[in-house]
Formats: structure tokens, C-alpha cells, sequence
């Protein structure tokens, strides 16, 4: 599981900076249509949904959409990971006071300002997903499921993928689709996990433990119960979507994020954009070992599934309960 102490990384503030750039090259002309960036947190499912279909007519697409992508091994063009349009917005990231229980990492919560729509994929990347890099002699194969199972549909959650492994992937997406891909940015993630809710949980402040395939404890907690297969890692769009229409926000598979870990919140931009450490001031290069994971996943308590709740992994090391989720700039 990607769970460390929070001692045994000691980041330093001074180093840590704000990549200040825009994470959408939306026209100027498109720009004038959309809807004006506003503060969506505590908004009702269908005031969410409407802001997202306005913005979707805006840049003249669907909600949901696809890209396509050439496999070389085939010799045809296939679909790329669905993504959905997440409008721009500002929200509150972070625990705020209708949470039962807070980390310090989550405390304070700051403003945070997405001024620009971006796309995010509709599930976690599935082994399908991930097959057609591998077929294209780019990606690795991350080894069999916990239940040794490789299904011809390929509807479980690709794991075991280092930060390092996903950065391959969407580098490869956007080569093969010519439009840029990436992971989210921390803000970004939570962004869309909240999806206009002020509460823990995308889908409200009780994580239904049945209905997650977990079982509650005396202490509240939902611990994972195999129920498919043997497998604990579950398919994908098992169950209900957030109000933007993504799924498995909470628990399955933890999700890198782009960011480099920090120990405040205070860290993050009001922007919205990921952060790096400089290697120095001539050099750009991150020299980050660390990287954010959101989420949760089927191997933990239900408190690290909310949707403030922040873990991290080393960038080269990859878990049986790791995967990720992807963006798209438009």
C-alpha cells in the first residue's frame, strides 16, 4: 500500500514552487463563451451537471468523449480512456468543518481557482487502457491481478504502476492521440472528486460500506471484504458516479497525482497548478523522490477515502493497491 510517515520526508518549503502555467490552451474566442468561473462548492447534482453541459456546448463537444488512438499491433484506430469536461470553478481544498476528522495535512483549507475547463477520465486507467501501451512496446505489463485473473474485457484497474510508469503512459497518450495528457494536478483531483460537494464524500458524508464491498467495524471504519472473483481489487463503474460523472473516487485503487509531496497545504497554488522541487536555480528539474497519491483504495479505512485525504509513494516504486487517473488539457 503507498502509505508512508509523514516524518521521513522533511520537503523543503523555500525549494518548492508554483509551475504557474496554464493547464488548458482554451482561444481566445472559446474563452468568451464559457460560463463565469464561479464558486461551485455546495452546489446540488443538477446545478453542477448544468454548469458542465454549458461548458461542454462552449468548447463545442460532448461531456463525455473519446480521442482515438492507432495500435500499431492492429493496424486500427481505437478508442483512448473516455474523458469527462470538468468546468472551471473555485471550491475549498482541504477538511473543512463538516468533516468528522481531519489530518493535519488537510488543515487549513485554502481557496483554490481553476479558471480554465480540463478533462478528466471518466474511471481509473483499466488494464485495457494500459494494453495498448503495452502493445505498442512503450508501456510494461504490470503482472497479473491479485486473483491471477486477466480478463478478455479488462475491466479491472490497471496496479502495481510507479509514478514514474504513469508518466510514461500519458506521454505515450498524447503522442498517440496529438492532444496533451498528463496527470491532475493535486487541486485538480480533489476538484473533481468533490464536484461541487462540500462533504467527505462525492456521493455524501456516509461512505455506504455495502455498497463499496466493505464492512463496517466498531469503530466505523470499512475494511475490504473479497466478494468478486477472490479479487480484491474491484471492476470498474461498479457503482454510482459523483455528480460529475466519474467513478471510483473513493477507494479501489490509490491515483497518483502530478504533484511532488509537501508537508502543508499552504503549499498549494490558488491556481490549481502542480508543484516541483528545483534541483537548483539553473536547473528545472524536479528532484522530487516523493509524489501524491489520492484516493484510497480497497486496502485501508474509510477516513483515507475522502476526498481531502492525501497519501504519498516514491516515484520509482509501484503497489498492488496503485493505479492512476488521467487529464486532458482542450
Amino acid at each position: 500500500m503507498a502509505v508512508f510517515n509523514l516524518a521521513s520526508c522533511n520537503n523543503d518549503k523555500a525549494n518548492i514552487i508554483n509551475t504557474a502555467k496554464s493547464v488548458s490552451a482554451i482561444s481566445a474566442k472559446t474563452a468568451l463563451g464559457l460560463p463565469k468561473v464561479q464558486f461551485i462548492q455546495g452546489w446540488s447534482t443538477e446545478r453542477v451537471q448544468r454548469l458542465q453541459q454549458q461548458t461542454a456546448k462552449a468548447l463545442d463537444r460532448s461531456v463525455k468523449f473519446n480521442d482515438v488512438v492507432y495500435s500499431n499491433q492492429n493496424e486500427t484506430y481505437l478508442n483512448a480512456p473516455t474523458m469527462i469536461v470538468i468546468p472551471a470553478g473555485q471550491y475549498e481544498m482541504g477538511c473543512n468543518k463538516k468533516y468528522k476528522i481531519c489530518f493535519p495535512r488537510e488543515q487549513p483549507p485554502i481557496t483554490v481557482k481553476h479558471s480554465t475547463p480540463f478533462a478528466v477520465s471518466e474511471t481509473e486507467i483499466s488494464e485495457a487502457d494500459w494494453q495498448l501501451c503495452v502493445d505498442d512496446d512503450i508501456c510494461k505489463r504490470k503482472g497479473e491481478l491479485v486473483d491471477k485473473t486477466w480478463t478478455a474485457t479488462h475491466k479491472f484497474p490497471i496496479v502495481n504502476v510507479s509514478w514514474q510508469d504513469a508518466q510514461i503512459y500519458v506521454k505515450w497518450l498524447t503522442k498517440k492521440t496529438k492532444q496533451r495528457y498528463r496527470l491532475l494536478s493535486d487541486s485538480e483531483w480533489e476538484y473533481a472528486a468533490k464536484a461541487g460537494s462540500d462533504d467527505e464524500f462525492n456521493l455524501g458524508n456516509i461512505l455506504n460500506c455495502n455498497q463499496e464491498q466493505y464492512k463496517g467495524s466498531k469503530n466505523n471504519a470499512c475494511y475490504f471484504t473479497p466478494v468478486h472473483l477472490g479479487s480484491e481489487i474491484n471492476e470498474i463503474k461498479q457503482y454510482k458516479a459523483n455528480a460529475f460523472g466519474l467513478y471510483d473516487m473513493h477507494g479501489n485503487a490509490w491515483e497518483w497525482v502530478q504533484d511532488c509531496w509537501s508537508n502543508s497545504l499552504l503549499n498549494t497554488s490558488s491556481n490549481g497548478s502542480a508543484y516541483t522541487l528545483k534541483a537548483n536555480n539553473k536547473n528545472s528539474k524536479s528532484r522530487c523522490s516523493f509524489f501524491v497519491t489520492r484516493g484510497g483504495s480497497y486496502a485501508g479505512i474509510k477516513r483515507q477515502r475522502q476526498a481531502s485525504h492525501y497519501s504519498m509513494g516514491r516515484k520509482s516504486s509501484s503497489y498492488g493497491d496503485q493505479g492512476l487517473r488521467i487529464a486532458r488539457n482542450l
